[in-house]
């Protein structure tokens, strides 16, 4: 009888750490090269979102060159956008009335080294987002930079060389709307 408990506590064991396996093994980290030409390789954030397993996180796209794009992040959770140590990525809009960057009912995100401009907004937090700003520029938009919404949240940081900057917008770099 003990050897029949036994095997059913260690099958039981089995089973709950493969269940709870998938959940900590999701974590990705993905390389996109915005200015590539080679096949196989993520050309643009987009397509490396759709290629993450879930949108739970934690999950990091470290991103090279010149993205076009306009990015919608929907209910995303733990996610890092970043350019490698030592250099800046860009995001610019290819359609001059969209905002770079909607960020709607995600929290955990971090923006790192980037320049977000074009558009008519940088980025825009809402629905109780939450984001971080680590040594990221946005700058050059038709309107405000960052618009911050719904109980949103945003955090800027920076250092004297690698400084946080809402420059050169036609509208308000900083909008809060509560």
């Amino acid at each position: 009888m003990f050897r029949t408990r036994l095997g059913f506590l260690s099958r039981v064991a089995l089973r709950l750490a493969l269940t709870l396996l998938p959940a900590v093994a999701t974590a990705a980290t993905l390389n996109v090269d915005c200015d590539s030409t080679t096949p196989g390789v993520l050309t643009s954030i987009k397509a490396a979102l759709a290629a993450l397993p879930d949108k739970d996180g934690p999950h990091t796209l470290t991103v090279s060159g010149t993205c076009r794009e306009n990015l919608l992040l929907d209910n995303w959770q733990r996610l890092t956008i970043e350019s490698a140590a030592g250099t800046t990525a860009t995001i610019i809009s290819p359609v001059g009335n969209k905002t770079v960057i909607e960020v709607w009912s995600s929290t955990g995100l971090r923006f790192g080294r980037l320049l977000i401009t074009g558009g008519n907004r940088g980025v825009q937090l809402g629905r109780g987002s939450e984001a971080s700003f680590d040594s990221t520029r946005i700058e050059r938009t038709s309107g405000q930079g960052l618009w911050g919404t719904f109980q949103s949240i945003a955090q800027l940081q920076g250092t004297a060389e690698e400084p946080v900057l809402i420059a050169n917008n036609n509208g308000a770099g900083l909008v809060v709307i509560d």
